[in-house]
């Protein structure tokens, strides 16, 4: 089955194989994809992405706020988390927060204070160690 493959990709990227499909090529594809089968596939982000997202649709969220808490989840935190450090900024990048359906009040009781994701409305929130609340503030925005 992964000679086929093999073939198919030989096929497809000619700038990678510039002689095309010999038995040369054929045979060092077929090991490449064989040994993909026998270790797993290599991490891949999208992947990653898309994974936690479905099991946040299982979950019950609405999959645009699913995509948007997979991709805070994988791309803003590291990236966040990254630029803080850089920076020396003692903030900690805690993860997702909602509003309260009745006052449209952002939920912080048991929250520690640090940086969060509204999935709702793709706003970065900050809780300071006063429990203020700061909704999308410049200095973390311009991190991103």
């Amino acid at each position: 089955m992964n000679r086929r493959k093999a073939i198919v990709n030989i096929k497809a990227n000619p700038e990678k194989f510039p002689d095309g499909a010999t038995e040369k090529n054929i045979i060092q594809e077929t090991a490449r994809l064989n040994k993909i089968d026998e270790t797993g596939k290599s991490i891949n982000l999208q992947r990653l992405i898309d994974d936690r997202e479905k099991l946040y649709i299982v979950d019950g969220l609405p999959s645009q706020e699913a995509r948007r808490l997979a991709n805070s989840e994988y791309v803003t935190k590291p990236k966040m988390e990254e630029a803080l450090n850089k920076q020396n900024i003692k903030k900690m990048v805690q993860g997702r927060i909602t509003k309260s359906t009745k006052n449209d009040q952002y939920i912080t009781r048991n929250k520690p204070p640090g940086i969060y994701f509204d999935p709702k409305t793709g706003d970065i929130v900050e809780i300071t160690n006063e429990l203020e609340i700061v909704v999308n503030p410049p200095e973390l925005l311009a991190l991103l």
